[in-house]
């Protein structure tokens, strides 16, 4: 458990902490306190088998003026999260 939102550094006990995660548990898990750079995203996942990204995803929607810019803001986002280029 953890306070929720983006974070300019992680924990630098947590990757430490989620490969014992890993180790005692046959289920994936997924990280999401605090990601909000693909850095980040590198620094969890491995082991962590994903991330799950809130407060980070809706300050990028906030300047975005309709659903076009919306979509466009969410595709350049998880590519930037992900390492891809974001062109669909």
């Amino acid at each position: 458990t953890g306070v929720t939102g983006a974070r300019t550094e992680l924990d630098n006990t947590l990757p430490a902490y989620l490969e014992r995660v890993r180790r005692n548990t046959r289920k994936p898990f997924v990280v999401g306190f605090g990601i909000s750079r693909r850095d980040q995203v590198a620094a969890v996942a491995p082991p962590a088998a994903g991330v799950v990204v809130g407060s980070a995803l809706v300050a990028a929607l906030g300047a975005a003026p309709d659903a076009a810019a919306r979509r466009d803001t969410v595709r350049r986002f998880v590519a930037g999260l992900s390492g891809g280029s974001g062109a669909s």
